[in-house]
Formats: C-alpha cells, structure tokens, sequence
C-alpha cells in the first residue's frame, strides 16, 4: 500500500521493526480465535508466537529485499528500559513513517 500511494517500487523500501514483545513472551492462550490460521507455523510448543519473523515474512512477501528489512529483537517486555502492556505498563510506543 504505502509502495503504492507513494510510487515507490517495494524493492527500494527499507522497514524496521522496533523493539515489540518478542517470540519469547507473546503467548497467545486461546489463538485459534484470536489468530488468522496462517500465523499458526510460528508458533512454538508453548503457544508463544513469532512476530518478528511474521513481519520479516509478510514484509518481503510484499516485495521489500529482506537486506532492507532491520528489526531490533528487543523484547518490550523483557527490557525494563520500554513500555510493555503485557507487564503492567499503562504508556504507549508512538510509530512513525516517513519519506526521504
């Protein structure tokens, strides 16, 4: 979408993905419900999800070079220096998009 409304070939793109809650601690109990069954191959024994491989895929899927393609592997909730839901915290991250 953003490739397209800014006439940008997806090739060219470069995403980063912030620090997020990581494969480590996003559990899902009850993710047949809450999750589109594609996302089910990222999931470990635990019911504990890969975002961050989920947004690499879905990234290049749509046609960004995953050379351009930077995430942090900050788990939010593991790193006491960001702002986690998941442990209690009440303030939000901001996301920002820009063009060069």
């Amino acid at each position: 979408f953003l490739a397209e409304r800014l006439l940008v070939p997806p090739a060219e793109l470069i995403a980063a993905v912030s620090p997020s809650l990581g494969p480590c601690c996003f559990e899902f109990k009850d993710y047949q419900s809450l999750l589109p069954m594609e996302f089910w191959i990222y999931r470990d024994s635990r019911n504990r999800f890969d975002f961050w491989a989920i947004a690499l895929d879905q990234l290049t899927a749509a046609g960004l070079d995953p050379k351009n393609v930077q995430i942090a592997e900050i788990c939010s909730k593991c790193q006491p220096d960001f702002y986690s839901h998941r442990r209690g915290d009440q303030d939000r991250f901001a996301f920002f998009a820009g063009v060069d």
